[in-house]
């Protein structure tokens, strides 16, 4: 890359009490009354708060708000890093301090509940229930953490160290060397996204085996829109090529409603061909 990213390294960190245990007994009875020869033939893994909602929601929230910043994010290294355009941090930024207050409203919810939650329990667990298992409040409490953290992109010649002139020629020739792939890989997750959106679109838009319409939600359409978006601002190489598909099927997009899409076959056909030629544009 000869030409610098105007990006900055961003990564998300979200952790949450598991509420899993092991339970030897019950693992000891399982295979025991299997007839099993080896003692970890079988492991019990206790959820103690079973049949409560109130730690599902905390859950179920980061499963969602993770593959949102997949979604507003690049991929830039193996332990989680990500990249962000400049053009979209303030987005982000937003995002990231509204996700921050529903998070920890949510886990204070839940550590409100907890002490009558594990009340609860004795009933829901029988014979598995075990007070003792049960973390306090305060110890709870630490299991929870939301933090977002913004890096900047470093710069191939950015090497603080003693070393020959050599060895700093080497380095700097690894650095661009890696720089090179994340961008490549930069470049696969945008057209991969673009790629898995017009496929199912096209999908979708077709008809059966008994040559009936497909059903579409009206997400088909609207989603499609939401990419064009953020491809548009997540193209941080200035790919030529990606933003040419790109604006060609915002051109598809454009006024298209998903109701007259459902009710209109010729609408149906045409739209359809036209998704199926952006994507031969490039295959």
């Amino acid at each position: 890359m000869n030409q610098p990213l105007n990006a900055l390294i961003v990564e998300l960190n979200f952790s949450c009490w598991g509420a899993k245990k092991h339970d030897k007994k019950a693992s000891k009875d399982v295979t025991s009354g299997a007839g099993a020869n080896s003692t970890d033939a079988a492991r019990v893994q206790k959820n103690l708060m079973a049949g409560m909602d109130n730690l599902k929601k905390v859950t179920d929230f980061v499963a969602v708000a993770r593959n949102e910043f997949y979604k507003m994010t690049l991929p830039w290294s193996d332990s989680g890093q990500r990249l962000i355009p400049m053009t979209q941090f303030f987005d982000l930024k937003q995002w990231v301090n509204h996700t921050e207050v529903e998070f920890n409203t949510l886990v204070r919810d839940f550590l409100t509940a907890y002490p009558l939650l594990i009340s609860a329990q004795a009933f829901q667990l029988g014979q598995l229930f075990d007070r003792s298992e049960y973390p306090t409040v305060a110890e709870i409490k630490e299991k929870f953490r939301f933090k977002v953290g913004f890096l900047p992109l470093p710069v191939a010649g950015d090497f603080r160290v003693d070393a020959p002139k050599e060895a700093m020629q080497e380095m700097e020739q690894e650095y661009n060397k890696l720089i090179e792939e994340r961008v490549s890989e930069v470049n696969r997750d945008l057209w991969q996204r673009l790629h898995d959106c017009l496929k199912h679109m096209s999908e979708r838009l077709g008809v059966d085996d008994n040559g009936k319409k497909k059903v579409f939600r009206d997400s088909l359409v609207d989603g499609a829109v939401d990419l064009c978006e953020l491809l548009k601002n997540l193209n941080v190489t200035n790919d030529a090529k990606l933003e040419d598909a790109r604006r060609k099927l915002e051109g598809v997009l454009a006024g298209l409603d998903p109701d007259i899409l459902r009710e209109s076959d010729g609408v149906r056909i045409e739209t359809k061909n036209k998704i199926d030629s952006v994507l031969s544009s490039w295959m």
